[in-house]
């Protein structure tokens, strides 16, 4: 791992720090909407514009990517991605912020696909599973530490917006200094089949559209929801980070557990977990800091790993060779239930002020577990002949994240049939040299027949 490591070591770091930007951008616009006196609503429709032009960029950067090449590409997004922050500052109307959210979707799903095709590309294929881990944990750790850079100077100022410009232009640095010089082949996505996945996998669609609308809403508008507990910008930003903490720690234990347990029990049980989390949150907002953050924590926790428990469960049940098509299909789902999320909170936080955000979180997450529960009851998982691994998805899925995760799958399955086609084979093997050796020791009479046989039967 050390050598594929070392040829990656700039892609990643280039990758954290982008995220570093990226977490503090998302916080810092939605706090300051809220300061330029956008209502909640509002503020959540305008942070839905990133996930629109993430979706729209995932339909259109793969083909600029072909006509243009990865450098320059990942070099004009970055560009504009940098820029775009700073326009905030000199058009303050929500209409020109939308639009900015917009191109800012579209140009981090560009960097990211570029940046993932390199790391897919300098990755033995026994490898991708422990760089996709490595890939997660970036992701969350620059996400969580762009939350505290929040405290570097007041978000009622510009500094942190040309933080977060300069942020996002050093980390091209890395990236485009870097070995990666080769163009790796890049090839679109076959095009999600809802419908027959919804036949096959109907809790991975519905269970991604509800987590898809949880994450969008805590990304779009969670810091304007610590904002109306009274929180400081410091402990805004504690509260934010320590959510993403979460959803890195219990990443491995959960995915763990639904590798060796019944997965629509598992994808019941975190919901109903998420749900209750949800609901002491709404119970306990007020109660202390600590008491906060901890049940924070816990919430990030259970529901920001639970995409991967819902990519494996999914993949188990559809055909091997349309796997990267269900992984899309996800992608897709995920990518409507973000756009509705921020809006959707947006609508609870000013209906019900601060207890609207954990009120919506905790519905979203009860309806997801009662609906597991009942095809638990109703119809109950059957057995899978070959279970694929749960590997961490992150948390913002791209479409070659997608891809990705969908090939780790289905390597782990050939994996474990080679493996078990070899001990077949050594058992076959085993089983003919012991019937050779009865029919040796036959009567004598048919001695030489029977040594013919059992020689045959070895050959075979």
């Amino acid at each position: 791992m050390l050598p594929t490591l070392t040829s990656l070591r700039t892609l990643l770091f280039g990758l954290f720090l982008i995220m570093l930007g990226s977490g503090l951008q998302g916080t810092l616009l939605s706090l300051r909407a809220s300061f330029e006196g956008f209502s909640p609503f509002l503020t959540g429709f305008i942070m839905s514009g990133y996930y629109i032009g993430y979706l729209v960029g995932s339909l259109w950067v793969i083909r600029i990517t072909h006509e243009v090449g990865h450098i320059r590409v990942f070099a004009a997004m970055a560009a504009i991605a940098s820029g775009t922050i700073l326009l905030h500052m000199v058009f303050v109307h929500p209409v020109a912020w939308l639009v900015f959210r917009l191109v800012t979707g579209f140009c981090f799903v560009g960097i990211f696909i570029t940046v993932e095709s390199w790391v897919n590309h300098f990755t033995r294929n026994e490898m991708r599973g422990k760089i996709l881990s490595l890939y997660m944990v970036i992701q969350f750790l620059g996400s969580g530490l762009g939350q505290m850079l929040l405290n570097v100077d007041d978000p009622h100022g510009f500094m942190l917006f040309i933080l977060v410009s300069v942020v996002i232009s050093m980390a091209s640095v890395p990236i485009l200094l870097s070995t990666a010089t080769v163009a790796p082949q890049i090839t679109n996505p076959p095009k999600p089949k809802l419908a027959s996945l919804f036949s096959l996998a109907r809790l991975g669609l519905v269970g991604s559209l509800a987590v898809g609308v949880s994450s969008g809403a805590f990304w779009g508008v969670g810091a304007v929801y610590a904002s109306k507990l009274g929180l400081s910008v410091s402990n805004i930003a504690l509260f934010m980070a320590v959510v993403i903490l979460g959803g890195m720690l219990f990443q491995w234990p959960l995915g763990w557990l639904a590798d060796r347990m019944t997965r629509q029990r598992v994808i019941a049980a975190v919901a109903f977990s998420a749900a209750f989390v949800s609901l002491a949150l709404l119970v306990f907002e007020n109660k202390g800091m600590n008491i906060l953050l901890f049940l924070a924590m816990l919430f990030g926790g259970f529901s920001l790993p639970l995409y991967s428990i819902l990519s494996a469960y999914t993949n188990d049940h559809v055909p091997p060779e349309e796997m990267v098509q269900a992984s899309s299909g996800l992608m897709l789902v995920f990518g409507l239930g973000a756009i509705l999320g921020p809006i959707a909170g947006g609508i609870m936080l000013d209906v019900l002020g601060s207890p609207g955000f954990f009120t919506m979180q905790t519905m979203v997450f009860a309806v997801l577990g009662s609906y597991a529960f009942r095809l638990e009851v109703v119809a109950p998982e059957p057995e899978v002949e070959e279970s694929v691994p749960t590997v961490p998805v992150p948390s913002r899925p791209s479409p070659l994240s997608a891809v990705s995760v969908a090939e780790t799958m289905q390597e782990a399955i050939d994996s474990e049939s080679s493996s078990d086609n070899g001990q077949e084979g050594q058992e076959t093997e085993m089983g003919a040299g012991s019937g050779a050796g009865a029919f040796e020791s036959d009567g004598d009479n048919g001695s030489a027949d029977s040594s013919s046989t059992g020689s045959s039967t070895k050959n075979v």
